[in-house]
């Protein structure tokens, strides 16, 4: 299984509407094998800018399809 990694604060910026391509970031973190999310204390999300929402689909998904998912907290 593949394994995507990323600290909290890379992936809510890769998840804003300017970031590269906030829809393939999303479709890869729902499908991979385990999405492993680092230092989720420290991402602060924006209540704009559709973060919140795409980070709800990849957990939904994640959840709806029984693929795991590691989250630190510090």
């Amino acid at each position: 299984p593949t394994v995507q990694t990323w600290r909290s604060t890379q992936l809510f910026d890769a998840l804003r509407p300017e970031g590269d391509d906030p829809r393939a970031v999303t479709k890869a973190a729902q499908t991979c094998g385990l999405l492993y999310l680092d230092d989720r204390a420290a991402a602060r999300v924006s209540p704009s800018g559709g973060t919140p929402e795409r980070l709800y689909e990849i957990f939904d998904e994640r959840y709806t399809n029984q693929r795991p998912v590691l989250s630190t907290c510090a």
